[in-house]
């Protein structure tokens, strides 16, 4: 029988909090838009507008939506990246609550 020994270095520790705090900000993030887009919404949504189905008014909220999501996703690699805190974009309220609910 042996037995080893292994002592984490302070670096190691480090990574390992990082690691898991990234993980833990991803988790929100993901959560935070799918509380918003589930996934089959946003097929629907996409779909709706490749076919040219939205009206102009649909179209920017669908745009606003999207922008509000590739802003969440951003903040979150942000956040990460620099060690700090998420500052989360709000949702756009309004055209896209509507637009998400007619779908």
């Amino acid at each position: 029988m042996t037995f080893e020994l292994h002592i984490r270095t302070p670096e190691e520790i480090a990574a390992e909090k990082a690691e898991a705090r990234a993980a833990r900000l991803k988790a929100e993030c993901r959560a935070r838009i799918e509380a918003r887009l589930d996934a089959r919404t946003a097929q629907n949504l996409l779909v709706a507008r490749l076919r040219s189905a939205l009206s102009a008014d649909q179209l920017a909220a669908f745009d606003a939506a999207e922008d509000w999501k590739l802003a969440t996703i951003a903040e979150c690699r942000r956040a990460i990246a620099e060690g700090d805190d998420p500052v989360w974009p709000e949702w756009p309220g309004g055209a896209a609550d509507a637009l998400v609910a007619e779908v």
